[in-house]
């Protein structure tokens, strides 16, 4: 987990509060029972998305330290990608036992966001905003010759995820991948004549996801940078467009997605 800072719970039955919790869409890191009895929980980790996440632990009656004994709490606020999520986040937290505090709803401030407890009580909060600053990602983009077969290897090898593919015609526009535990995604193409492995160079593409697309495209193209591809808004529900620095490298500066798996899965298909 790489955040600098957690939420902690504190549970009388962790086996359903971590029930609860990966329910809802937290991957597991760390869980420790205790020797005596493995019904109590001393230690867990749960980690949310590529960063950020909680600590947990059971109750402790007769502790020296109050808070030990204290549940239903904690409150954390976690980040969707999209707002459609906010809604299916909302409903598995239900059919999990949560309750309902506040209903999925767009916010003034930006986004949609809920509210739902646990079954003890914990509060957590789902939106799509993401801050004032907006969402920001640094990740590669493989571009190889045979995605699928990249994807196959990254998994055999590596452990690698498929969190998301999608294709034209039979060609990868995009897969996502998680490296196992590690929080680290990654995505592969198929290349095509404006890659960079099409012109022999290596097949590694940058893609920088930022709330603020046209600001940071003005900065880079201010510095230096020439444009592969212009900024614009994409069909796919993303704003982005390819910049190549003033040392070879390419950059994919983007937007957030702001359409599903199938909405996107549903406009490629009429590009195709």
């Amino acid at each position: 987990m790489s955040s600098q800072s957690y939420a902690i719970f504190t549970y009388d039955d962790a086996a359903t509060g971590t029930a609860f919790l990966e329910a809802v869409g937290f991957r597991r890191v760390a869980l420790h029972h205790e020797d005596e009895d493995r019904q109590v929980v001393a230690h867990g980790e749960y980690a949310w998305r590529a960063t950020g996440g909680l600590m947990l632990g059971s109750a402790r009656r007769g502790s020296d330290h109050a808070e030990d004994d204290q549940v239903g709490r904690g409150r954390i606020y976690c980040v969707l990608d999209r707002d459609a999520e906010v809604d299916e986040t909302h409903q598995r937290a239900l059919d999990a036992g949560g309750r309902s505090l506040a209903a999925p709803a767009d916010q003034d401030y930006g986004g949609r966001s809920c509210t739902v407890s646990d079954p003890e009580g914990n509060v957590l909060s789902f939106g799509s905003y993401a801050g004032a600053h907006g969402p920001a990602a640094l990740r590669p983009k493989l571009v190889v010759a045979d995605a699928d077969a990249a994807i196959a290897f990254y998994g055999n090898a590596f452990g690698a995820q498929v969190q998301a593919r999608h294709a034209i015609d039979g060609s990868v526009v995009f897969a996502q991948l998680r490296l196992g535990d590690l929080g680290v995604e990654v995505q592969v193409k198929d290349a095509d004549d404006a890659d960079p492995v099409a012109a022999g160079a290596p097949g590694v593409l940058l893609e920088l996801t930022v709330g603020d697309p046209d600001a940071v495209w003005e900065r880079a193209v201010d510095a230096g940078a020439t444009v592969r591809f212009p900024l614009t808004d994409q069909p796919y529900g993303a704003r982005q467009g390819r910049l190549i620095d003033p040392f070879g490298q390419q950059w994919l500066v983007s937007g957030p997605l702001t359409m599903s798996p199938e909405q996107i899965d549903a406009a490629l298909a009429e590009m195709s």
